[in-house]
Formats: C-alpha cells, sequence, structure tokens
C-alpha cells in the first residue's frame, strides 16, 4: 500500500507540472434554407420547403503524422405540400469518419465509418432506410519499386417496406517495377446478400482476378498483356445462375525511331462458361473465341498515307440443356472469319485560283471479309473531291471565311453493289474580337445523294448559328446566341423534313443598383421543334403542343460577409400551358479552428 500511495502521488506531481496538448480542431460548414413554389397548367400548387446543415471537422491525435481524424455531419428536413405527388415530409441525418494512422509512413492505413437514416412519411412509402458502412484502406510502399494497396468493407442497408442488404468487398493490388517492365496483380471480392420483404431473396458474388505485364523487350517494340479470371453466382430461391470466364489480351507495337511506320498487333482469347439452373431443369453454355488482328500505318510522304491490315477469328459455341426426366439437348455452332482492309489517303498541296486557296484530296478503301456463316462479304470504296478556300476582308461582316467543298464517291458491297454518290458542302464563317465584344456566326449547307440507282438516298443540312457576347462596362453583359437548323432525309422512297430554332439572351450585372454584393442575372431561352408544320400552307390545323418550350428565368442574389441570400423567379412555357416557380435561398457558411 505505500508502494501505491508513493507511486499515485508521484504521478499526481508530474501531470501538475507539466500540461498534455490539444491539437487544434479545424470546422468547416453551412447552414441553408430553400424554399420554393410551383405550379404548372391547372395543376394545384406545389410548395416545398428544406433545410440542409452541415459540417466537417478534422483534427489530430498528438502530432498530424501520429494519427488523423476527420468526420462530418448532415443533418436535412423537407416539407412538400399540394402537387400532384401529394403530402409528405423528409428527415435525412448522416454522419461519417475516418482516422488516419501512420498518414505520411510507408504504410498509410484509414479506418472509416458512415451512418446514414433516410425518412419519409406522407403519401410515399419504400424510401425509408438506414445504411451503415464502415471500411479500411491501407496503401503499401514496401520498396520503392514495390508497392501495394489493401481494401476492405462492410456495408448494411434496411428498408422497412423493401428488405435488408449485407454487402461486403475486398481488394489487393500489387505492382511491381523493372528496369523497363512493369507488373500489375489484382485481386476483388464482392459479395451481396438481399433479404426481401416483397419477393424472393437474392444473393450475389463476384470474384475477380487479373494480371497485366507491360514490357519493352526489344528496341523500339513495347508489349501489354492482360488475363483476366471471373468467377460470378446470382442465387435466387428459383434459379442459380454460375459464370465462369479466362480471358487473355496481347498487343504490341512497333514505331521504328528512324522510320515513319507504326505497326500495331493484337491477340485476344476467351473461355467462358454460363450454368443457368431453375431446379428443374440446367442448361449449361461454352463460348470459345480466339481473335488476331494485325495493321501497318505508313506516310509514304506527308501527303500520302497507307494503311493495312488483317484480321482472323474463330469461336464455337456450345449449348447443353437437360430436364429432370432424362431429356437432354445439345447444340454446337461453329464460325471461323478473315478480313484483308487497306486503305489510301492523298492530299495535294494548296494552289492559288484566282485567289482561293485549292486543294484537292483522293481516297480509297477496300474491306474483303469472309466468314462461314454468311461467306464473302467485300465492301470497296473510293472518291475523289477538291475543296476552295478564302477569307474576305472587305465585306460588311469582314473578315468573313468562305469553304466550298465537293466530292464524288463510288462504294461497292456484295450485298448493295455498286452505289455513287455526290456530296457538296459549303460554309461561311465569321469571327471578330473587339473591346468587349466578340462575334461569331456560321451559316453552313450541305447535300449528299446517290446517283445513278433506282432508289437513291438523300440528305440535305441547313444550319445557322449566331452568338454575340458584349460587356457593357465592368459591371454589365449580355450574352445571345441562335441556332436554326432544317434538314431532309429520303430513304426507301420515304421523305422527312424537320426544322428546329433555339435561342437565348442573358443579362448579367453586378453591384445591382451600385449596392456592393448585389447581383442580378435575366434569361430568355426559347426552343421550337417542327417548325415546318406551322409555317405550311395547308389548311389542316396543326398540332403544336410539343413544338414550342419556352422560360424566362431571374435571379436577384446578395452577399454579406458569409451570408447568401437569393430570390429566383421562373415563367415557362410548356405543352402550350403556362407555368411559374419562385425560389428563395437562403445558405450561411462557416469555418475556423478551435
Amino acid at each position: 500500500m505505500t508502494v501505491l500511495a508513493v507511486s499515485a502521488a508521484t504521478l499526481c506531481a508530474c501531470a501538475s507540472q507539466s500540461e498534455i496538448p490539444i491539437p487544434p480542431v479545424q470546422y468547416a460548414g453551412s447552414v441553408g434554407n430553400v424554399f420554393r413554389t410551383r405550379q404548372f397548367g391547372d395543376e394545384p400548387r406545389q410548395i416545398a420547403n428544406q433545410v440542409n446543415t452541415f459540417i466537417d471537422l478534422n483534427s489530430y491525435i498528438w502530432q498530424p503524422w501520429f494519427i488523423t481524424l476527420a468526420g462530418g455531419l448532415e443533418l436535412a428536413t423537407e416539407m412538400e405540400r399540394g402537387g400532384t405527388s401529394g403530402d409528405s415530409d423528409a428527415l435525412r441525418f448522416g454522419g461519417d469518419v475516418s482516422i488516419g494512422v501512420l498518414p505520411l509512413s510507408r504504410y498509410p492505413t484509414t479506418l472509416s465509418y458512415s451512418h446514414t437514416d433516410s425518412r419519409i412519411s406522407g403519401e410515399f412509402t419504400g424510401s425509408d432506410f438506414v445504411r451503415d458502412r464502415v471500411g479500411v484502406n491501407s496503401n503499401l510502399v514496401l520498396a520503392s519499386d514495390l508497392r501495394a494497396n489493401m481494401t476492405a468493407s462492410h456495408e448494411s442497408t434496411d428498408q422497412p417496406d423493401l428488405g435488408s442488404e449485407s454487402r461486403q468487398q475486398a481488394g489487393l493490388s500489387v505492382s511491381k517495377l523493372f528496369e523497363h517492365d512493369r507488373l500489375s496483380l489484382a485481386a476483388d471480392f464482392q459479395q451481396s446478400d438481399f433479404d426481401s420483404r416483397l419477393d424472393d431473396d437474392t444473393e450475389e458474388m463476384r470474384l475477380l482476378g487479373r494480371v497485366r505485364y507491360d514490357s519493352a523487350p526489344l528496341r523500339d517494340v513495347t508489349t501489354q498483356s492482360v488475363s483476366t479470371v471471373l468467377y460470378s453466382v446470382d442465387e435466387t430461391e428459383e434459379r442459380d445462375l454460375d459464370e465462369l470466364s479466362l480471358q487473355s489480351t496481347v498487343t504490341a507495337q512497333w514505331r521504328p525511331r528512324t522510320r515513319p511506320f507504326t505497326v500495331n498487333g493484337a491477340l485476344r482469347t476467351l473461355n467462358e462458361r454460363r450454368t443457368f439452373d431453375t431446379g428443374g431443369s440446367e442448361a449449361e453454355t461454352n463460348n470459345l473465341l480466339a481473335a488476331a488482328t494485325a495493321g501497318l500505318n505508313y506516310p509514304v510522304n506527308e501527303r500520302l498515307v497507307a494503311n493495312i491490315g488483317a484480321s482472323a477469328d474463330v469461336q464455337s459455341v456450345t449449348r447443353d440443356a437437360g430436364a429432370l426426366a432424362g431429356e437432354a439437348t445439345s447444340q454446337a455452332q461453329n464460325s471461323a472469319g478473315a478480313d484483308m482492309i487497306g486503305s489510301l489517303n492523298y492530299e495535294s498541296p494548296s494552289q492559288d485560283v484566282a485567289g482561293f486557296d485549292w486543294r484537292w484530296q483522293a481516297d480509297s478503301s477496300v474491306d474483303l471479309g469472309y466468314d462461314t456463316q454468311t461467306r464473302f462479304d467485300n465492301r470497296e470504296s473510293a472518291s475523289l473531291g477538291h475543296t476552295f478556300q478564302r477569307t474576305f476582308e472587305s465585306m460588311i461582316l469582314a473578315p468573313v471565311q468562305f469553304s466550298a467543298s465537293q466530292q464524288a464517291t463510288v462504294a461497292h458491297s456484295t450485298d448493295e453493289g455498286v452505289v455513287p454518290s455526290l456530296f457538296h458542302a459549303a460554309h461561311l464563317t465569321h469571327r471578330s474580337f473587339d473591346p468587349g465584344i466578340s462575334t461569331f456566326a456560321r451559316l453552313s449547307l450541305s447535300d449528299r445523294r446517290d446517283i445513278a440507282i433506282s432508289d437513291p438516298d438523300e440528305f440535305q443540312l441547313a444550319q445557322f448559328q449566331l452568338s454575340r457576347q458584349t460587356l457593357i462596362d465592368v459591371r454589365r453583359s449580355w450574352t445571345a446566341s441562335l441556332s436554326l437548323q432544317a434538314s431532309r432525309q429520303r430513304t426507301a422512297g420515304a421523305s422527312n423534313f424537320t426544322t428546329s430554332a433555339d435561342g437565348t439572351v442573358t443579362y448579367q450585372e453586378r453591384d445591382l443598383f451600385l449596392v456592393e454584393n448585389l447581383s442580378y442575372l435575366s434569361e430568355l431561352r426559347l426552343s421550337a421543334v417542327g417548325l415546318e408544320d406551322v409555317l405550311s400552307d395547308g389548311g389542316d390545323t396543326v398540332d403544336t403542343s410539343n413544338q414550342f418550350r419556352s422560360d424566362w428565368r431571374n435571379i436577384l442574389e446578395y452577399r454579406i460577409g458569409r451570408l447568401v441570400t437569393s430570390l429566383e423567379a421562373t415563367v415557362f412555357q410548356n405543352r402550350e400551358q403556362f407555368g411559374n416557380l419562385i425560389m428563395l435561398r437562403i445558405r450561411r457558411d462557416f469555418s475556423g479552428m478551435f
């Protein structure tokens, strides 16, 4: 007893002479309220009010390199009255905390926990839930060229009206660097169990493993190989589904430093098995696939580029199905195919023709294909075109860039035969930048049509774009944009003509009425689709209910320190009915340290 008394007295004396350091705590958050009321057409007016509170805390124990602490809280309530969805009240509460162990070391680890509770009362059901989640994440720097990452988590969710669910996850990844190579290993496990109060229970499991190796075995040669193993199980009270697949992909590229060409190649293999069991019968599908591709890109010179490639694949699909009565069926389908592709692209140097920058270009391509199902399938095409370009400086909206192009194409395919076509396009573009003013305008016209065939396809498109941004002074500015489009398409003997228009005008002003931090925004948006029906001369009555949409939005915002208040009023039209929206937002931000 005497020894204990002396020890206690010594500890009290030491504690009285030294103070235990209390680390600082950083905090930040906001408190806000959003009130909105909305009415559309003859529907009853809807009123809603939402209150949100957020706060985040950060600190540490003893020293910042030892243990760090972070946490947050969220509280939100919402009330809705009227409208078409009925009355309801919602409450959401959530929080999270994370603990970082040795965050600046070679083995930083983070432990986390979060809780969310959401409840809705009123005419809505099935939306309440309580969710808890705990997790751990650890990064390991085992050496300068060896790293690893480990994760694990458990999550449980309870929905009183639907059911409860639990989820587990675990993962491991390792990365090893060599002198010129890199090896990556990864494994991931996921499992979920859902106990339904309405329907069948469900259990799912997924296991994934992956190996990736990047290397440079030869000079100017790089390779990448990836192998993946996936096993998944999906079980209910009435059926079981199992899947197992093994996939490997190897790619290689050769890009000589002293040569202009590039050679690429790839090889892919897949072995997949799916088993489906309903309790009364079982079916199994096996899929084997092997595919290889190789290609060469060769710029002969700065004007001529050649491409050539080849691909081949082999696939075998086997389906076995059996029943309890002993009956069984088996089906096998094998296929193989190969393709040879090539292309040439040439663009001539530009020449001056009557003040225009003129150049011509030629393209050709061929695709020779064969497979055991459809036999031969060939596609070839050749095109020749030219382009005129010029910038006019003496026009009213100078400068204006003019571009016109024409292209003739002849395409051939096994199914469609020979199809010649013509393509024309013209563009007028204006861009100007003056002090405080920027303007952009473009008019585009294009026409594509097949020729010399019995049922040609046609497509015409006309577009006009205009935008202008003006800075009136340091406090005021406005922006306007307009887009018009008309298109006509004819295919398979049927013709379709559509038009559309969109326009937006926005005005912004800071320090409204010379009141500091008082800002105003006004935006008018108009949208129309199907104007060809409205502009037609026919005597039939046209239904425009889905053609015109518009809204006019006005926002007034005032800031006092960390207090932000905004009032928004919007009037909108949709389907020939008018509506309005009024929204009041108030938010107070805060932060500090104690």
